[in-house]
């Protein structure tokens, strides 16, 4: 055997009793499987020491690459994301607000319709059912359906003579009139 350098011929062995192949292969393996039992015994809480070397009581801290991640950055110069959609403060009234709207609308489109029933037959409607009454110029009556509607909250609309003329009213939530908050009382009045 030569001194300093083996050759391919010859098959020196080291002081571990492995070829110098086998260090070469083994020797990153062993040091690979080192960093993970430390990275292992790092993200448990477990130190490995040495026989000997008595454990400290100090938490082992987590190291960067398993620590959370912060979420990512915009890029420069990049619009803000917009915040989510916050929901309404008091989803009741809300839901109010919107039955109050849409009975609106539809005592827009009778009162509508009263002013096409008037214009037909030559006076106002007594009743919300002679909207749906065919007449003369209007086969399909002046609402244009078969039935008469429901307003929001499940109650009927009425065609009422008050004081000033005639309005088309539901009463709202409670069914009754008068009332207040979801309950009040919602008229339009019939134009002649």
């Amino acid at each position: 055997m030569r001194e300093g350098r083996a050759g391919p011929g010859d098959r020196a062995t080291e002081p571990s009793g492995l070829a110098p192949e086998s260090v070469r292969i083994v020797a990153p393996l062993a040091a690979a499987a080192a960093v993970a039992l430390l990275l292992l015994g790092a993200v448990h809480g477990v130190r490995l020491l040495p026989d000997g070397v008595a454990p400290s009581r100090a938490p082992t801290p987590v190291p960067s690459a398993l620590a959370p991640a912060d979420p990512p950055r915009p890029p420069v110069g990049a619009a803000p994301r917009p915040d989510p959609p916050r929901p309404h403060p008091h989803p009741e009234r809300r839901a109010d607000d919107t039955r109050a709207a849409r009975a609106d609308a539809e005592l827009r489109r009778l009162r509508d319709a009263g002013a096409r029933y008037d214009a037909a037959v030559g006076r106002p409607p007594e009743r919300l059912e002679d909207l749906c009454r065919p007449v003369p110029g209007l086969p399909e009556g002046a609402l244009g359906v078969a039935g008469t509607p429901l307003d929001p909250w499940g109650g009927t609309y009425r065609i009422r003579s008050e004081p000033g003329g005639r309005y088309v009213v539901t009463w709202g939530a409670d069914g009754r009139p008068g009332g207040s908050g979801d309950g009040t009382d919602r008229r339009l009045a019939l134009e002649r």
